[in-house]
């Protein structure tokens, strides 16, 4: 076991203490968890079959990670695989089944989504991205462009588990939910984005517009880039008057891309040469197309 730690207080001699068989990296500033999810990487044992990255908001059932690992080792097809989630402090309701998002980008719960535990999924189920926890195969993350880094670490932080979960669909590989494997999962309170600071508004913004640039074929880049962009802007002046705050980083995320232009598209292009394997049409009968209705109701939940 590897713990890429930030800023921690005392950490190395708990952790020798206490568990003395853990591989411990301690840095001085905060790296966020895309470079440092890399860290842990890069350190592990090249040999192993599996690889899982764990957040630090997670609790695990007996038989987790044996449930996650069979799932992958008997289906060639499936890349990574995701435990179903329940909340920490209300263990009958389900937290998460999988990461879910529309065409443009914006997250969105299935529609079968219950928050019951009584109604969740008995079999495996495909998803769009892994939420907390990742189990996947070394191998797939050996096909990544980069597969020391997996996860793009000018994310920092926010979209840069589902950036590097469309480039393994983009690879072929299925990513799963596997419902006999229980976490619990304590999710923060950046979850709600009305109660974000506007630096991760600024985060969220500017990642979602790059990964879409990076990941999708050149005609659905043309066909959803602009309606993203036209959304991102329609909110910020919307907020403008109320928030300026939110509406400033909105457009800072925005305009961080169009500066970045350049940097991103050579991301772009090692992603289609080096990545791509299958059609978006593969990949997209699993997103929800955009819609109005619930772009509207969420705005209202976060900012009415």
């Amino acid at each position: 076991m590897i713990v890429s730690d930030c800023m921690t207080h005392g950490i190395k001699d708990w952790i020798k203490k206490n568990f003395p068989r853990v591989k411990l990296i301690c840095f001085d500033e905060n790296i966020g968890p895309a470079a440092s999810r890399n860290a842990g990487l890069t350190v592990s044992d090249p040999s192993s079959k599996y690889v899982v990255f764990v957040d630090n908001d997670t609790k695990m059932h007996v038989q987790w990670l044996r449930s996650l690992i069979t799932a992958l080792e008997i289906t060639p097809e499936i890349g990574a695989a995701q435990p179903m989630l329940l909340k920490m402090n209300d263990p009958e309701k389900i937290d998460s089944l999988g990461g879910f998002f529309d065409y443009i980008g914006y997250a969105c719960l299935p529609s079968f989504f219950s928050e019951s535990i009584n109604r969740a999924p008995k079999e495996q189920m495909d998803i769009c991205y892994c939420e907390a926890i990742t189990a996947i195969k070394r191998s797939v993350l050996d096909q990544l462009q980069d597969s020391n880094k997996p996860y793009d670490p000018e994310y920092f932080q926010h979209w840069e588990d589902i950036d590097m979960c469309w480039r393994v669909m983009l690879l072929g590989y299925r990513i799963v939910l596997v419902p006999n494997s229980i976490v619990f999962h304590e999710r923060g309170v950046s979850a709600g984005l009305g109660k974000q600071s506007a630096d991760l508004v600024y985060i969220n913004t500017r990642n979602r517009l790059t990964t879409l640039i990076k990941n999708y074929e050149m005609w659905n880049l043309i066909k959803y880039v602009p309606i993203l962009v036209f959304f991102e802007l329609f909110k910020a002046v919307v907020l403008f008057r109320s928030n300026r705050a939110h509406a400033l980083s909105t457009f800072r995320g925005l305009l961080w891309n169009l500066t970045n232009l350049k940097s991103i598209w050579k991301k772009r292009v090692k992603v289609q040469l080096q990545v791509r394997k299958v059609r978006d049409c593969c990949i997209k009968k699993l997103l929800a197309r955009p819609s109005l209705t619930r772009m509207l109701k969420d705005f209202r939940k976060h900012y009415g």
